[in-house]
């Protein structure tokens, strides 16, 4: 959650019961990551994406994707309403610095 907090400027109550899902996500992707990493047989993208893990892997990766876009665009309509926004990482990031938009 501090980390998110971070990032995006947003606290995303990612650890709560209610909106585990993120963190799941973020543990499986670790998960996965470990694995190919220690299987060489599963480094060639043919054979991780023909795995039962790799169809995992893509459906999880585009959740995380999904989210963090939600958590982008509900950021940047935060800001946009607000004239006196002071800008954080992400915006920064985005090249958005100016609080005036």
């Amino acid at each position: 959650d501090m980390v998110m907090q971070y990032l995006v400027g947003k606290s995303t109550n990612c650890l709560s019961n209610s909106n585990q899902d993120y963190a799941t996500a973020v543990h499986n992707q670790t998960k996965f990551v470990s694995e190919r990493g220690c299987s060489p047989w599963l480094w060639p993208k043919i054979a991780w994406k023909l795995s039962k893990n790799g169809a995992k892997e893509k459906t999880n990766i585009e959740f995380l994707h999904s989210f963090m876009d939600k958590i982008v665009q509900e950021r940047k309509e935060e800001i946009s309403g607000s004239k006196n926004a002071t800008p954080m990482n992400l915006d920064r990031l985005n090249g958005d610095e100016s609080p005036e938009k």
